[in-house]
């Protein structure tokens, strides 16, 4: 049920005050809204989710153009039926109830396949009066084949108003190579996180 999930893992890290502001990196994750997806990909230590984060403030002022729901993701979320609770808890916090049928048929025995609950959200999704904006953040810790089916399904299939953004170590075994050449995926990769000598020069003065 909705109400034993940890909201906690709903609130996005705020990025810390001396974080250094990358505008190239900024404007490259606002191009990448006009795709399905934007895949944000280094080892750890890259500063991947405070990255987006400062990108989220940008989103968010001065006056918000659409939503942002974020889900902070750990290994206990690695089976299909929780992390699918989450993720409608998630997209709840700004669109109370849009999610229900999700909910409600996760609880049917036997359970639905992973194309209708796909279907199902692509659906609720298509129906959202505003554009959405969803951050999955260490993804690398979910490996259930069938998380990963869904998410493809879901990406293939996501409306206009909808954008996913992964955040994680490791590529996930989603068709990326196919994705990249319909021009459906925006990316970032650790040879684009890391400093250039602009940003090593301001690092080093702050």
């Amino acid at each position: 049920m909705l109400d034993t999930l940890l909201r906690a893992k709903l609130h996005r890290p705020a990025p810390a005050p001396s974080a250094l502001r990358r505008p190239r990196l900024l404007r490259r994750l606002d191009e990448g809204l006009s795709c399905k997806m934007t895949l944000v990909s280094a080892p750890a230590g890259f500063g991947k989710s405070t990255l987006v984060s400062s990108w989220i403030d940008t989103l968010l002022a001065p006056a918000p153009v659409r939503k942002v729901s974020w889900l902070s993701l750990d290994e206990a979320d690695d089976q299909l039926p929780r992390f699918l609770r989450y993720l409608a808890a998630a997209i709840e916090e700004h669109f109370p109830q849009s999610c229900q049928p999700v909910t409600i048929v996760l609880q049917e025995k036997p359970p639905p396949t992973v194309e209708i609950l796909a279907d199902l959200l692509v659906d609720r999704l298509s129906l959202l009066p505003e554009q959405l904006v969803l951050v999955l953040d260490d993804l690398h810790l979910i490996n259930d084949a069938a998380v990963y089916l869904f998410l493809t399904r879901l990406i293939q299939h996501a409306p206009a108003q909808f954008h996913l953004v992964l955040i994680t170590r490791v590529d996930p075994p989603l068709p990326l190579s196919r994705w990249r050449a319909q021009g459906r995926m925006n990316e970032l990769r650790h040879h684009d996180l890391g400093f250039n000598l602009d940003e090593t020069d301001a690092f080093l003065q702050a």
